[in-house]
């Protein structure tokens, strides 16, 4: 980026100590959340793995994405190999790939023809938003932060005329997440608005690269795509409210980034009232957006910054059926990419007024700070979520769960005791529209017996364990043994071997390869427990 003076370099050199302020006294921070399961319990991540797995179906085998993100995958394992489960390690490339983002805005704005102390400022807006701590704590996230070092990295290289670098970018961010195929798109938007000379050799290479990724990934490399069985018993017009609450929501995190959490649920509206008030609300935002575009229309490199958010954003709505199967209504790493647009036109925007774009940044950095801390623990993380849902049999469970790991048994207890209460009385409010649409989800779930019988297992209340684990057991879907382990190992430490040795045997039915059930029986047989096992 050809910054002409050192007042230009401000806005970054603040955003990099602000950033350090803000992530650093976190970066040790235990792994939590998606990591968990991504990194910190699963071997495989580190095992090493032949190239060309990542371009056949044994891909799904050992990534467990449905969709095909190889590069994402790739990064992921690569981290994973150097660092092991080392928290600080796990992250700190992606701290530095985040950093590298934000530069890479700042030298395309220039491109773009905003003046250096703006794009500076739109850079430094961008690194210290609030939204980016879920995907920076989590390194498990790392493929939103690919496709936008990615999407700038091509709109960069295609501004100073290097297709081949813009082809290889487009690549990379599409190989990572499937919403780096809007680069292209994107790309042709920037020319339109910005006047820029559309060269059909450059074109022809970006549809290219386009057309190579869409013919493995829709042939060969589909995947096991997720069911859509509770998409489509949802109706259009709920879909429609719900994708009305996302992008207000969505614009509400963007603006005011408080009161932040790991789960954005996607609450149906309580009446039709309520749905035309999202929908109308909606609206009125789009209709200043393009108030806005119109005003704009002489100014293509600000329009084009205005517009930037909006497909990534669509991509990402309640309106795909993808997105409404989660029972999220949005997530904060879902405006990772959008922000990059957003930052820049509010930069642009406040560019004659510096000290209130210092203010934005100031504040936003304290929010930033403030939101990391929930990440220090697991617990608090899931704290912040109940305190938000305190009907959420999730967020129970979820706090319940990092009890367990904390060793906190009376509060693991607790918890999940009202998260099973929760579900009894049928007053989880999203469990309470969604079971009656789908079998997909029920009201009881093997989750929290299994934590219940653990934390009531640690509390020495053996006979409730016992009677957790055998409904966890009953529960549990075919293939997860877990349950069984617990029951049969409980049984043998009691004492009571031909019970144990009946639990094991239930569980190899499930799972004829599980080792721990083979040894659980054998030891059953010669009515002694020869090992010592933990469950949490």
């Amino acid at each position: 980026m050809s910054l002409q003076a050192p007042r230009t370099h401000r806005p970054l050199l603040l955003a990099a100590g602000l950033l350090a302020a803000v992530y650093l006294p976190r970066i040790a921070a235990p792994l939590v959340y998606d990591d968990l399961s991504v990194i910190v319990n699963n071997p495989k991540v580190r095992a090493e793995m032949p190239w060309r797995a990542y371009v056949t179906p044994d891909y799904f085998d050992f990534s467990g994405n449905d969709t095909w993100r190889p590069l994402g995958t790739l990064t992921t394992r690569a981290v994973a190999r150097l660092a092991g489960t080392s928290p600080a390690g796990s992250r700190l490339p992606w701290l530095l790939l985040h950093a590298a983002a934000g530069i890479l805005l700042a030298a395309l704005l220039v491109s773009l023809g905003l003046a250096p102390e703006a794009a500076a400022w739109a850079g430094a807006l961008f690194l210290l938003h609030p939204a980016h701590v879920e995907t920076l704590m989590c390194a498990s996230f790392n493929e939103d932060l690919l496709v936008a070092a990615g999407l700038c990295g091509m709109l960069l290289a295609h501004r100073r005329g290097r297709p081949l670098l813009a082809a290889a970018c487009y690549a990379a961010a599409a190989l990572s997440k499937e919403s780096g195929v809007l680069g292209f798109p994107v790309l042709a938007l920037m020319d339109a608005l910005v006047g820029a000379r559309r060269e059909p050799r450059a074109y022809s290479l970006y549809a290219l690269t386009a057309a190579a990724y869409a013919a493995l990934r829709f042939g060969p490399l589909a995947g096991p795509q997720s069911a859509h069985g509770l998409a489509s018993a949802i109706p259009w017009s709920e879909r429609l409210a719900c994708a009305a609450a996302a992008w207000l929501t969505d614009l509400r995190i963007f603006a005011l980034p408080l009161r932040l959490r790991i789960e954005y649920f996607a609450l149906p509206p309580s009446s039709a009232l309520q749905a035309a008030a999202w929908e109308a609300a909606a609206l009125a935002a789009l209709g200043a957006v393009a108030a806005a575009a119109w005003r704009l229309r002489r100014r293509g490199e600000t329009l084009f910054l205005l517009l930037w958010p909006l497909p990534f954003l669509a991509l990402t709505s309640p309106l795909v059926p993808a997105n409404i199967l989660s029972l999220r209504l949005t997530a904060e790493r879902f405006l990772y990419v959008p922000c990059l647009g957003a930052a820049a036109a509010l930069a642009w925007a406040l560019r004659r007024r510096p000290g209130v774009l210092g203010a934005v940044l100031v504040l936003w950095s304290g929010s930033a700070a403030w939101r990391a801390a929930d990440w220090s623990r697991e617990s608090r993380l899931w704290s912040s979520l109940a305190a938000i849902y305190p009907w959420s049999a999730k967020a129970q469970e979820g706090l319940g769960d990092a009890y367990l790991r904390e060793q906190r048994w009376p509060d693991a207890a607790a918890a999940f005791e009202k998260a099973l209460a929760l579900r009894a009385e049928r007053r989880d409010l999203v469990l309470a529209h969604y079971v009656p649409l789908t079998s997909e989800l029920s009201w009881d779930t093997q989750a929290a017996h299994r934590g219940l019988g653990l934390a009531d297992w640690n509390l020495g209340r053996l006979d409730q364990a016992e009677a957790e684990f055998r409904r966890a057991a009953e529960l549990a879907p075919r293939g997860d043994s877990f349950s069984f382990r617990a029951l049969a190992y409980l049984e043998a430490s009691r004492g009571r071997f031909r019970a144990a040795r009946q639990a094991a045997e239930q569980g190899l039915a499930r799972s004829p390869a599980d080792e721990m059930l083979e040894r659980i029986k054998d030891d059953a047989s010669r009515s002694r427990l020869s090992f010592r096992a933990r469950f949490y």
